[in-house]
């Protein structure tokens, strides 16, 4: 196999996970953005369900091509440059008009195919180096994410009080992106290539077909993620309910994401002791667990309680769902797989949000998190039953023992 590039360590992938979640942490005031701009709750709402919509498919496009030129890092590259290019020119467009239609509508578009693929991409290409240097763990470079993630969300909000527009926002998202790449390519890394494939082999998405386990664990994917995504996007009517108003909100977040960091950090011995199977079913549990708090939350400390569950929840699924991913995926569609969770990811906020908007107006934010409870538990259940119903179909899961890095083991 030939590997490109020199090799490097922990400090080198922290900082692009570091530096990728900086600048990702912009994207989270975009609605906030929109509507300080004049646009109303019902377009907001219907741009952002556009934004995933079309995010479904180009992680899946981007993840196929990486696989079929098998270079992660660098359609991840590709990608956070068409994401600064085009991120930094929202907040000129969103003053500019074709008649009466927003220029901002087609600029969203494209940075939502550039946009949204990057962070299945970025854990897709991580991984794959991982396999080969088992000096550090996935949980040990994400959790730097984490902490810039909060961090930066803190910052940009305080830059933006201090130039009294949101417009510096997605100019340091650009910024962000442009170093991203500047160290991509300057402190050039492993390529993030898998071995050499067998000639005649399907690669990419189409390898996926008729894999059983991993076709259910995406379907699992997006039933779990439903409740973790979805309940952030109505936790502010609970605030409301509590509090009647979301100032505590960028708090109560910020809570969450630092929650993440010892689930992500303990990951390697919590997956050797449990395997990564028993791991996440725990996993999709705490997500139901979470729903009931939110429906028994009374007062701000309840609702506190429930956000570092909720973070804890989060940081353990983000380091198992990627690792068992990477154990039963086939290496000719390694990112193709993981980006395809995003997708599904993404899949399951439009479904959520769409569903848990009617059920909150109709019925009260009780509606809403009963129903992503079970959710999580339906998800629970498919995946639970998955193993013997495989066995008896003539398909039984891999032993993962094999298949998983040192560091899972």
């Amino acid at each position: 196999m030939k590997q490109t590039g020199k090799r490097l360590g922990l400090p080198y992938y922290a900082s692009v996970e570091a530096l990728f979640w900086m600048g990702f942490a912009g994207a989270i005031f975009l609605s906030a953005y929109l509507a300080e701009h004049g646009f109303s709750s019902a377009v907001v709402g219907t741009i952002m369900a556009v934004l995933d919509c079309v995010g479904v498919v180009s992680a899946a496009m981007m993840g196929n091509w990486s696989d079929k030129v098998n270079a992660p890092r660098r359609i991840f590259m590709i990608c956070a440059v068409g994401t600064a290019a085009v991120i930094a020119l929202v907040p000129f467009g969103i003053r500019g008009h074709i008649g009466t239609v927003s220029l901002v509508f087609p600029l969203l578009f494209i940075w939502a195919i550039f946009g949204k693929p990057m962070s299945g991409l970025c854990d897709g290409w991580l991984l794959s180096v991982i396999d080969r240097d088992r000096s550090f763990s996935y949980g040990s470079i994400r959790y730097f994410g984490s902490i810039s993630f909060a961090l930066m969300c803190i910052a940009y909000a305080w830059a933006a009080k201090q130039f009294g527009s949101q417009d510096i926002i997605f100019f340091l998202y650009a910024a962000m992106c442009v170093v991203l790449v500047l160290v991509c390519v300057f402190a050039r890394g492993d390529d993030g290539a898998a071995a050499s494939l067998e000639k005649g082999k399907r690669i990419g998405v189409r390898a996926v077909k008729g894999h059983y386990h991993l076709i259910v664990y995406l379907i699992c994917h997006c039933l779990t993620n439903l409740p973790m995504y979805c309940s952030i996007t109505f936790l502010p009517f609970k605030l409301i309910e509590l509090t009647g108003s979301t100032a505590s909100l960028g708090y109560v977040t910020a809570i969450r994401s630092l929650a993440e960091i010892p689930a992500l950090v303990l990951s390697v011995y919590y997956i050797r002791k449990l395997t990564v199977r028993r791991s996440l079913m725990l996993v999709m549990i705490g997500f139901a667990v979470v729903q009931m708090m939110f429906i028994l939350s009374g007062s701000m400390a309840m609702i506190m309680a429930t956000m570092i569950l909720i973070g804890l929840t989060n940081g353990a699924f983000m380091a198992c769902q990627m690792r068992y991913v990477r154990s039963i995926a086939p290496p000719e569609a390694a990112t193709s797989a993981i980006t395809l969770c995003t997708s599904m990811a993404l899949f399951s906020s439009v479904i959520g949000n769409f569903v848990g908007g009617l059920l909150v107006d109709r019925f009260g934010t009780i509606a809403y998190f009963l129903f992503a409870m079970g959710s999580a538990l339906l998800a629970l259940i498919i995946f639970t039953v998955s193993v013997p119903v495989g066995k008896r179909i003539g398909k039984p899961l891999p032993d993962l023992s094999e298949r998983e890095p040192a560091d899972a083991r």
